[in-house]
């Protein structure tokens, strides 16, 4: 097995998850498009989903080194901790936008195809590259940010936010940019989505801190 049948491979899977989605494309439909035998999935890959995710992290990569650079930049600026709040929410929106805008309407299908059909392996590749920098820096914002909520609920939130930009992308404010697109045009898109992300993170946590500082009710007060 050669280098390059794993590259006919991937390029093999990626054209038919794009025509059909990963769900309905099987491990045969790949072999037959890339002219090899099944075998030759195993002995790259080892399964499907590896496959899918292999596929979508070689098209994502240059997103996470978007995001390293942005990261690099901010904290030679301003500090380690120079990537807080809506900081961090840019450095996850701006390159997602960057390279929708770049890639046009395949990028922004093949997020979404991603994101409603297999969430983890979205999520893995999404805040897992091969380096978590990335990822940790954005949770580690969101735990400076809101201290009081819990890893389970931020992991939680953590989905919406991606969920929001995939729609964003797909189907939402990107589709609208103009191809090329210029860096005002990129700054004002992500703006956007940054803005409604922060809104929203931010009405959750004032909602859930109201709950926790109100007064246990006695029972003798529900009673009366």
């Amino acid at each position: 097995m050669t280098p390059q049948t794993k590259e006919i491979l991937l390029q093999a899977a990626e054209k038919l998850f794009l025509a059909r989605g990963p769900q309905e494309t099987t491990l045969r439909d790949i072999t037959h498009e890339a002219g090899v035998n099944l075998a030759a999935v195993n002995y790259h890959f080892g399964s499907k989903e590896e496959l899918i995710f292999e596929v979508f992290k070689r098209r994502l990569t240059p997103l996470h080194e978007r995001r390293l650079e942005l990261i690099r930049r901010l904290r030679k600026k301003g500090g380690k901790n120079a990537v807080s709040g809506k900081v961090a929410l840019r450095v996850l929106v701006r390159p997602v936008v960057e390279i929708a805008a770049e890639a046009g309407p395949a990028f922004a299908r093949i997020m979404a195809r991603l994101h409603l059909e297999h969430p983890e392996t979205f999520r893995a590749v999404m805040l897992a590259p091969a380096t978590s920098t990335s990822a940790e820096t954005f949770l580690g914002a969101l735990r400076t940010g809101f201290p009081s909520v819990d890893d389970d609920l931020l992991m939680r939130w953590a989905d919406l936010v991606l969920g929001a930009i995939t729609y964003g992308v797909s189907g939402g404010v990107v589709r609208d940019l103009p191809l090329p697109a210029t860096d005002a045009e990129i700054t004002h898109v992500t703006g956007e989505i940054v803005d409604f992300l922060d809104s929203g993170l931010r009405s959750r946590a004032r909602k859930r801190h109201r709950r926790s500082s109100r007064p246990p009710i006695r029972l003798e007060q529900r009673t009366q």
